[in-house]
């Protein structure tokens, strides 16, 4: 029960940060050019958070500026394996970690309960440019000297063949 506390209480200061920051240029790390072939869907790591001191929580957004697109997002984390893959600037390989139910229920029930989830609905389901939605995923913590890490989605989620490759600073996730 102590980690479900900690992790609303890690969300509910997640979303004080967003809604008190103005746009922060890492935090939406590179430019979201749309995909190759997908219609305006962009995929983006809105913020990262080391979780006690041994996990990294990346807040993934799937979102389309086609008001007439409809995505299927299916998620990164119900697939598990090869659905997630990060890498960092040392050469460091890292594989998606599992999610407890129990704790997502509990992160799904909060985020739906926070002024963000009128933007972002939590997880996977449909996306249209009202509508977009966000995913948690969760990596073991890089070491402390790493610069950036590069994100590997899966373009299945979001109905692409392609993957999709995000860099995130370490700035984004060391604040």
């Amino acid at each position: 029960m102590m980690v479900v506390v900690v992790v609303v209480t890690r969300i509910v200061l997640l979303d004080y940060r967003e809604r008190h920051r103005h746009e922060n240029p890492e935090a939406s790390n590179t430019a979201a050019a749309p995909l190759a072939g997908a219609n305006k869907v962009h995929v983006d790591v809105i913020a990262a958070e080391i979780f006690e001191n041994d996990s990294l929580f990346l807040f993934v957004v799937v979102s389309t500026d086609d008001d007439r697109k409809l995505v299927n997002f299916t998620g990164w984390r119900q697939f598990g394996v090869g659905a997630a893959k990060m890498s960092d600037d040392a050469g460091n390989k890292y594989a998606q970690k599992p999610f407890n139910l129990l704790v997502d229920v509990m992160l799904e029930k909060q985020w739906n309960n926070m002024p963000k989830a009128k933007s972002y609905k939590f997880g996977p389901g449909p996306v249209t440019s009202e509508q977009p939605r966000v995913e948690v995923l969760v990596f073991p913590k890089p070491p402390r000297a790493i610069q950036y890490l590069d994100l590997e989605l899966s373009g299945k989620s979001i109905g692409e063949t392609k993957p999709v490759k995000k860099r995130i600073p370490a700035s984004l996730w060391q604040q």
